[in-house]
Formats: C-alpha cells, structure tokens, sequence
C-alpha cells in the first residue's frame, strides 16, 4: 500500500483566482507560537460545495465524511483543451465513485498562465457524469470550466463536490486500484482548503 499526497501547500502569497483574497500568515502571539491565518474558502487545494453556487444549497459542513472518500477513477487528459465526453470509453465508473482529470496543468501552477487558457471540462462530459451519480469531480487545474460556469452548476445541482488544484496525478496514471481521501476543514461555508491523498493498493 502506498499514500501520495495530491495537496498545494496552502502558504502566505500562493497563487489564487483572480479576484480571491490573498492567503496570509503571520506571527500573532509567541512562547507559545501561534500563527493567524487569513485565506479564501477557495485557496489551494480545496472543495467547493453547493452553496457556491446555489443560495439555500448545502455547505460543505452539512455532508457526512463519507462523502470526502471513495474509491478513484483516473482520467488521463493530457494535451487536451475541451474534454470531451469520449475520454469516459473504456473507463468502469460506478456511483459513488471519485473521478479525476489528469490534464497536467499543474506543471503551470504558480505563473499567471495557470488560471487563463487552462483545459475545460465539456457541458457533455458533465451531463454524463451526472448520470452516473458519481460522488466528486477532482482535476490539477484552477476550475472545470469558466464563466458562465454550467459545469459548476451541473454538478453542485446534484451535490457533486468539485475538487480543485491538485497536483501529483500523474502518479496515479499506472494505479490500478486506489481510494480518494479529500478532507476538508469543517467549514459551515462554501468551500474550504482540503487535504488529498490517494492511497493506492499495489
């Protein structure tokens, strides 16, 4: 059994959307240390939960813990821009499954490219994804889709997490078997910073 961990570092002056605070640390008292942390529900690697989206819609602290593990299914997209529903041939996903996108944007992660031109999932991929009741959506790009943001809707309609800005899913491309766990802060709010790692049974 192996463990990686699919996490951003969540630290003072690293990258988020465009319009999102900045996240900041600093020193608020010593002997005993203690750090104040400022930060957007949306930094780093994170969740976003219906509430996002839809006022009335759940918060990410309204959902059982079951909900933020499963067992993965990984995509691999690289060197695509619109995915496609055609990337699900071939792929056994069942309800309550975890999908992943390896698109490779990660590689980007930290320069201003990062959150302009990166890969969008299709309305088409989203619809089918739907219909398979899948439990999550994760992928190492900034979002699923841009404004007016129908994937987003589509999915978080239907209580479907989205999993934002992970890395490392290259590691996971030879994986035959492995369990999602995606934690995130108790936060009764619309997203919250999130710890992924996929454990991988070899």
């Amino acid at each position: 059994m192996k463990y990686v961990d699919l996490t951003q570092v969540l630290r003072a002056g690293m990258p988020v959307f465009p319009g999102d605070p900045p996240v900041e640390l600093k020193t608020a008292t010593t002997s005993p240390q203690v750090t104040e942390v400022v930060f957007g529900t949306h930094s780093g690697t994170h969740l976003d939960a219906p509430s996002h989206f839809f006022s009335g819609g759940k918060k990410l602290s309204d959902f059982g813990v079951e909900s933020f593990m499963g067992k993965g299914v990984l995509l691999d997209a690289r060197g695509e821009k619109n995915i496609g529903k055609e990337i699900l041939q071939g792929a056994q996903i069942n309800a309550g499954d975890i999908v992943l996108l390896c698109t490779g944007w990660q590689e980007k992660y930290g320069s201003g490219e990062y959150f302009e031109d990166h890969p969008l999932v299709s309305d088409e991929l989203a619809k089918e994804l739907v219909r398979l009741q899948i439990k999550m959506l994760g992928m190492d790009t900034p979002s699923p889709d841009k404004e007016p943001f129908l994937v987003h809707e589509a999915l978080l309609q239907k209580e479907i997490l989205i999993l934002e800005n992970l890395r490392k899913l290259e590691g996971l491309l030879t994986a035959k078997n492995f369990e999602i766990i995606a934690l995130p802060l108790k936060l009764e709010a619309d997203g919250a910073p999130t710890r992924v790692v996929a454990k991988i049974y070899e």
